[in-house]
């Protein structure tokens, strides 16, 4: 099963800025990706999803640099996709390797366009947790924000960010978890 097709990409304009994926009859992404391009707007089922408009049901804060008790996540009610992923409670221990799906620009060579796909880059957790998030050291790619962390087709985490070095934060999935139990 290629589970790349349950991720989509997020654009603002004619440019991605963050990626989102749906689980659990949501459309799920980072809420910095949203708050900081209110016209930020993902294509679902050939449709426009346009995400400052759509009716969250949970919207949380981005900012982990200040309080790392902030949740960067944000929830769209969506069941017109049946999508294999489910957002899991499953702890990252140090040392263990998972599949972070970012989506890059690849030049074509022939024809000197760019353009963008899914690809799968091993992530390893470093064992270090801060808050409502864990770390992991990976490749990250700009406008990937918002993709998820899977073992198997399970979500484990949600891409807050990265530095140059390699370090990214993930949010932990156990605490969307307990966000999406509060709603059914």
């Amino acid at each position: 099963m290629e589970l790349s097709q349950y991720i989509f990409p997020i654009y603002s304009g004619g440019t991605i800025v963050g990626q989102g994926f749906v689980a659990d009859g949501y459309f799920i992404t980072a809420a910095h990706v949203v708050k900081d391009f209110p016209d930020s707007f993902a294509v679902l089922n050939g449709k426009r999803f346009e995400l400052s408009k759509e009716e969250s049901a949970f919207i949380g804060e981005g900012d982990i640099d200040h309080d790392p008790q902030m949740m960067d996540v944000v929830l769209y009610p969506f069941d017109e996709i049946d999508s294999p992923l489910h957002i899991s409670d499953y702890v990252p221990q140090k040392g263990e390797t998972f599949e972070s799906h970012c989506m890059h620009e690849v030049m074509d060579v022939n024809s000197l366009n760019p353009h963008f796909k899914i690809t799968m880059e091993p992530a390893v957790s470093t064992g270090h947790e801060e808050g409502n998030y864990f770390y992991c050291r990976c490749k990250r790619f700009k406008g990937s924000s918002g993709s998820p962390l899977l073992k198997g087709n399970e979500v484990v985490g949600i891409l807050h960010g990265g530095d140059d070095n390699g370090l990214c934060a993930f949010i932990k999935d156990s605490v969307i978890l307990k966000k999406i139990i509060c709603f059914t």
